[in-house]
């Protein structure tokens, strides 16, 4: 009987998001929660670590307040690397590190009234890196 070998390597998950990719200054990219982008030749990269805080209003109810989502990233222009927190509503949105600027755009998904926590494996941030003109 003949034994027939299947090779999987590379398999995984469909909707896994890739974990490096590369992305050109000014442009709006998605990272998944462990990814990282790196812009301007490898010059700057961005590590999405973790949403640390999502207290935002549920699209489908009426609340006297926005909320709030925190993003946790590493930015690291060589040899300079520094944590930054940047809010979807509040300030700051925004981070600055030797001549760039990190601005967060969006955070997916929104909260639903029906759903208690999103696990961080499903979230996605919206970010734009440019160089700081000046």
């Amino acid at each position: 009987m003949p034994v027939v070998l299947v090779a999987l390597a590379g398999c995984g998950p469909i909707d896994q998001p890739p974990k490096s990719v590369n992305v050109e200054l000014g442009s709006v990219f998605t990272l998944a929660v462990g990814s990282t982008a790196h812009l301007d030749d490898g010059r700057i990269s961005v590590l999405l670590r973790e949403v640390s805080k999502d207290s935002r209003c549920p699209a489908d109810v009426d609340c006297a307040w926005a909320g709030d989502a925190i993003v946790s990233l590493t930015m690291t222009v060589d040899p300079v690397v520094a944590e930054r927190d940047l809010h979807i509503t509040l300030d700051p949105q925004e981070a600055d590190l030797e001549g760039y600027r990190v601005q967060l755009i969006d955070l997916e998904p929104g909260p639903r009234e029906w759903e208690d926590d999103i696990a961080q494996s499903d979230y996605r941030a919206s970010l734009r890196v440019s160089r700081i003109n000046g």
